[in-house]
């Protein structure tokens, strides 16, 4: 009911395949900007919402995994794939502060973060409480996940704002 994997040194292999992806996604939305002359906020809500709903989809195919009680390696696999092409929202909201308040996007983003990390807080319980009730299976755990990414992109794609806001 669920995958366990001790990942050792290998666990570095999604927070550099998240790196690579920004990196590149970084490149590229400069690119559509100034060379193509694509308007700040849609290149911002094009790569939140490729790395929103990439990972996403990987997520998916995790808890269909997890459902199944299948092979962890194909997880694990998704996993990173996953972790990797949501690198691509660094492209999106991770660069918005800098468009909607250029003089405060370091205060913007600390805020920001702080807010964000409250659900982290929040679903370490959360799935505590989910893994109790349910066996040790982590597919509500994985199917929540995705929820927050859908439902955060949602709003992203309807509030974003490409220009400044304020100094």
């Amino acid at each position: 009911t669920s995958i366990h994997y001790e990942p050792g040194s290998y666990g570095l292999i999604p927070q550099v395949g998240t790196a690579v992806v920004s990196i590149i996604a970084g490149k590229l939305a400069d690119l559509v900007i100034t060379k193509y002359g694509v308007k700040t906020v849609y290149v911002r809500k094009i790569w939140q919402t490729v790395g929103a709903t990439g990972a996403s989809l990987f997520m998916a195919l995790i808890a269909g995994l997890v459902h199944k009680q299948a092979d962890g390696l194909k997880a694990i696999i998704f996993l990173v794939l996953a972790m990797s092409i949501g690198g691509a929202v660094t492209s999106g909201y991770g660069a918005n502060h800098i468009d909607i308040g250029p003089k405060y996007a370091g205060p913007l983003m600390g805020i920001t973060n702080t807010v964000a990390t409250i659900p982290g807080i929040v679903g370490i319980f959360l799935t505590g409480f989910i893994l109790d009730h349910t066996n040790g299976s982590y597919f509500l755990v994985w199917i929540i996940a995705i929820g927050i990414y859908v439902v955060g992109t949602i709003i992203f794609d309807i509030f974003a704002k490409g220009h400044k806001i304020f100094e």
